[in-house]
């Protein structure tokens, strides 16, 4: 697509010196002389900007006295879109974009017009969500609290011998302390032994320790969940909020192709009967309760069955919930948390590892150890899944301080905080410089809840509230970029830069809260076109767009040769490239005030452009542009 030209550009020649392509990364060089039209004299010091939309490859360079530029940009690959930018104080800005064919150099010669004013607008432009309707707040919300277990104490030790120690060694050594081996999981490379009675964890940790056989010894602590829980009866409109904070109602009309994507569902375990996830479900897990006992293979508790309904319930068919994934995912349920919520360390790495075992690409982990204590039995699962290539999200925790909880603070783990129906950071969620994605998890005050399943046996349906609600959206969100072809790489840089953005709030929502249409239809802000317009919503006659945003939002237009006061600026990004500003479309406005000179806002100004909903509402033809060849 070719970018419209601010104002009357007069000549473009474009000389491709041919080249070949053969599948790999490839570099461009693109020169040229940008020349003054009326006077024709070369032009020193104007900025000459090239960019690869969708990526971070960009190069800006000045033009030297000749008017004369080279840029170099590399890690191109056939189909690339780059996207030029020319501009200097005085002259009308020069905007194009051109489709990389594989050719090897580029010479693009531009003539710019001179302005007699200009004047500057920074700012961040944001692609948002769709504001959810008022949520219901019926009674059984009015004393929402978010549940805080209590872990035990731990009364074992996980012990990893150091190579080449055999086991009767360890043996005599814990005999003679008065406990022995548990249990142990020599391809893992640890073992599991009771604390002698009668002796303080940390003392016996440091008698271990002291005599030197042991790379690490850490107790077999407890993670556990954290949300509030009231079942009841509850359905898409009027309680789902939570979907359309993430933009889903533009998403399930979507078409899908590929594979379901596994996602392995580490919690209390998931009532695989439920009929919203009918043919949702691979066979469970159980590394909590033995066959023999009432609990295997159930979630007594329901928080895992919640998380599950957040990912898979299905989708229009009239009953319970609408999960995200829409047959994108297939839950792998893994129970290794108890009935009461609490699970312990070796528990949750075996789990990991099985998961990984299995061919899950996502493990979605609503669970953690407070305070962000680090837990090396699982660390190391979590690596090796990480190294198989699987995705791990983890909930961020629900203490509301800045630490994230372990093991979302560990960098192979993708962290998620929580938000309310405001898109603001919940009330109770953990925020930090470790959170990757922020998503609708709900508020403690005045009660919000997230609506999901729950096991059948205690009514279908219930309502939570935490980053346990939130860091599914993520794992769904996960799978459906998957299911598209990406990779876990381009899957996250995707959603990182497609996500709600506030730049004020970076360690209270990482990259972002989660925007799955954007998403998956991979409309970065480099996407979107900006504009003037006067207060009767019209164009700027003869302005034409001023430019785009750069892929991390940010933005600098020069607005030339229009009266100073006060107008529109507007950005919009036509997803179905019909001109208008219409359903599907993101669009967004927000009034300034041209002043006199350079730089008029001493701080940035923010544009936030939402999906539109409905017929065509604005028409953005009629602006001045220039076709190119």
């Amino acid at each position: 697509m070719k970018k419209p030209v601010i104002g009357a550009l007069m000549v473009l020649i474009l000389l491709f010196i041919a080249g070949c392509d053969g599948g790999t990364a490839k570099t461009l060089r693109i020169s040229g002389i940008v020349t003054d039209s009326m006077t024709t004299l070369p032009i020193g010091g104007a900025s000459v900007r090239a960019a690869v939309k969708g990526t971070t490859i960009s190069q800006e360079k000045p033009t030297n006295s000749a008017g004369a530029y080279s840029i170099d940009l590399t890690g191109l690959k056939t189909g690339n879109v780059i996207q030029m930018l020319v501009y200097k104080s005085g002259y009308f800005t020069y905007g194009y974009d051109f489709t990389y064919t594989g050719v090897t150099s580029i010479t693009i010669n531009v003539l710019l017009q001179p302005s007699s004013t200009v004047d500057t607008i920074n700012g961040y432009a944001s692609l948002m969500n769709v504001i959810p309707p008022s949520a219901s707040t019926g009674s059984i919300l009015r004393t929402a609290t978010v549940r805080h277990i209590t872990p035990p104490e731990p009364t074992e030790v996980i012990i990893a011998p150091r190579s080449g120690i055999k086991p009767e060694g360890i043996e005599r050594s814990l005999a003679l302390k008065g406990t022995r081996i548990k249990s142990a999981n020599f391809e893992r490379g640890y073992m599991v032994a009771d604390i002698p009675k009668g002796m303080d964890i940390d003392d016996f940790i440091s008698q271990l320790q002291a005599e030197g056989w042991a790379s690490y010894i850490e107790p077999n602590s407890y993670a556990v969940i954290t949300a509030a829980v009231y079942p009841n009866d509850a359905y898409f409109t009027g309680y789902q909020w939570n979907m359309y904070a993430t933009s889903m109602p533009y998403v399930w009309g979507m078409p899908q192709f590929g594979s379901a994507v596994t996602v392995a569902v580490l919690d209390t375990g998931v009532d695989v009967t439920h009929p919203d996830l009918a043919g949702r479900t691979l066979p469970p897990m159980d590394f909590v309760y033995p066959p023999d006992s009432p609990s295997y293979m159930k979630d007594v508790d329901g928080h895992g069955t919640h998380v599950a309904g957040v990912i898979g319930a299905i989708v229009n068919n009239g009953a319970y919930v609408a999960g995200m994934s829409n047959r994108s995912a297939l839950i792998l349920p893994v129970k290794v948390m108890n009935d009461s919520g609490g699970g312990d360390a070796v528990d949750i790495a075996e789990g990991i590892y099985a998961a990984a075992d299995a061919g899950a690409k996502v493990i979605s982990m609503s669970l953690g150890w407070s305070g962000g204590d680090y837990v090396a039995t699982v660390a190391n699962a979590i690596n090796y899944a990480y190294n198989k290539g699987v995705t791990i999200v983890a909930a961020a925790g629900n203490d509301a301080p800045f630490v994230v909880d372990f093991p979302a603070n560990q960098p192979n783990v993708v962290a998620v905080s929580s938000v309310d129906d405001a898109f603001a950071l919940s009330d109770f969620s953990n925020y930090g410089p470790e959170v990757d994605f922020a998503a609708p998890g709900g508020r403690r005050s005045p009660g919000l809840m997230v609506y999901s399943l729950y096991p059948m046996d205690s009514g279908g349906m219930g309502a939570m509230a935490g980053t346990s609600m939130a860091t599914p959206h993520v794992s769904a969100l996960l799978a459906m970029m998957m299911q598209m072809g990406h990779s876990r790489e381009s899957a996250l840089y995707t959603m990182g830069y497609t996500a709600q953005f506030d730049e004020r709030n970076p360690f209270d929502y990482g990259n972002g809260i989660i925007n799955a249409y954007a998403a998956l239809k991979d409309l970065t802000m480099d996407s979107a076109k900006f504009w003037l317009a006067t207060l009767d919503g019209n164009p700027v006659p003869g302005l034409g767009y001023l430019g785009y945003a750069n892929l991390d939002r940010s933005f600098t237009f020069n607005v030339d040769a229009v009266s100073h006061g006060d107008y529109f600026l507007r950005g919009w990004v036509d997803v179905n490239s019909d001109g208008l500003v219409n359903d599907g479309d993101f669009y967004g406005s927000q009034s300034v005030t041209i002043g006199s000179g350079a730089n008029w806002l001493s701080g940035t100004m923010r544009l936030y452009i939402y999906p539109q909903s409905g017929t065509s509402k604005i028409s953005a033809k009629g602006m001045q542009a220039v076709t190119l060849p």
